[in-house]
């Protein structure tokens, strides 16, 4: 995911590339995109809703519903003013006992 990493660098997100990259992988694992097309819909959406989820705003919702959102206005392209209701809806709202412990294993573990 270096493309990843470099667009994220460049907007001055350094707390943030972990965190993301369990976003993408996310989006592989629940979602069911490829990696390179999670590291697509991530970089799109960052570029697209930078106005609307800075650094802060993306380490409040957590990876896994993060990686909802993405999918959500970038694979789906639905309405942003919806995505609320979509992920009560479907359950995006709170993350897989699975996903909660892999987000603990790979983010706390690895910035610590």
């Amino acid at each position: 995911m270096k493309d990843l990493k470099r667009v994220i660098q460049s907007m001055g997100y350094d707390d943030t590339y972990k965190f993301l990259e369990i976003s993408a992988y996310f989006l592989q694992q629940y979602f069911h995109h490829s990696e390179k097309e999670s590291e697509i819909l991530t970089i799109s959406f960052l570029e697209n809703y930078s106005d609307k989820f800075d650094e802060d705003s993306i380490h409040h919702e957590t990876a896994y519903p993060i990686a909802a959102i993405i999918h959500y206005l970038e694979s789906l392209q639905l309405p942003l003013s919806e995505v609320g209701d979509w992920l009560l809806e479907n359950s995006h709202n709170t993350p897989p006992g699975d996903a909660l412990y892999y987000f603990r294993t790979h983010y706390f573990d690895c910035t610590t």
